[in-house]
């Protein structure tokens, strides 16, 4: 999990203030290793935008699967 605050130094020229944000974000994951040198990992993020202009607020999920292999 993790927490950001930005606040950027000029205005947005479209809407004429100054943007700030609080991004939220959040991850599980699992990582399997049953097989030889191979990794997989499905996983579900959570990031919440909050912002003061409205085009930069949103909520979003997404899901993934990782596959990786060491070769060491």
């Amino acid at each position: 999990a993790s927490v950001e605050r930005r606040r950027y130094r000029a205005d947005e020229p479209l809407f004429l203030t100054r943007r700030e944000d609080t991004l939220l974000e959040a991850r599980a994951a699992i990582d399997y290793t049953g097989w030889y040198r191979w990794h997989v990992n499905p996983y579900v993020q959570w990031s919440d935008n909050r912002s003061n202009i409205v085009i930069n607020d949103y909520d979003r999920w997404m899901a993934g699967l990782e596959v990786r292999r060491d070769f060491r």
